[in-house]
């Protein structure tokens, strides 16, 4: 059961524990977290505590992850940053992880996926339902915690990001909207 301040906001299927290493979590405030996916396979019915989290942060994303892929992460105002996760050690549960990108003013994190295939393109769509691929390979890999690159310059017609992940050609994409 959740708690009264508690809801879902990230959730994924692991189909075997020994085919993944590592359960890799990122914020909407840029912070990013790695727990070794076995800390997960005896949970309590009251749950396991996953991460820690600052004050008005939120918990955006969760992927399986292998031990050495790539991450790439993409805020709302159209900087990205991609970078080898064995740059985020590997934490408890209860911590907070450590920061994944720089965020300029109130710029927070739109979207962060795990790099299976490196010839794949990142899909990123804004807010008024524009859409961008890029091939990734022109996503230099960075260090952790930089400034990133420009994906998207966002203007009044496009919007600012809301969603971003990677794709290989014939994969099917379903968007849908809502009001907030």
């Amino acid at each position: 059961a959740l708690g009264l301040d508690e809801h879902i906001t990230a959730a994924l299927a692991v189909p075997s524990f020994e085919e993944v290493e590592y359960c890799t979590m990122a914020t909407r405030q840029g912070r990013i977290k790695r727990v070794e996916v076995a800390q997960f396979e005896s949970v309590r019915p009251s749950g396991l505590i996953a991460i820690s989290l600052d004050e008005g942060d939120e918990l955006g994303w969760v992927k399986v992850t292998k031990g050495s892929q790539d991450i790439i992460v993409v805020t709302r105002g159209g900087q990205s940053i991609r970078f080898n996760e064995e740059e985020v050690r590997a934490m408890g549960r209860s911590a907070a992880g450590v920061n994944a990108i720089k965020l300029q003013g109130d710029d927070e994190v739109a979207g962060m996926d795990a790099i299976a295939d490196p010839e794949a393109d990142l899909l990123i769509v804004t807010e008024n339902g524009h859409g961008k691929r890029t091939p990734l390979p022109e996503y230099p890999t960075q260090s952790r915690y930089g400034m990133g690159v420009r994906t998207l310059a966002h203007n009044d017609k496009t919007g600012p990001i809301i969603a971003a992940r990677t794709a290989k050609p014939g994969e099917h994409l379903t968007l849908i909207t809502g009001d907030r």
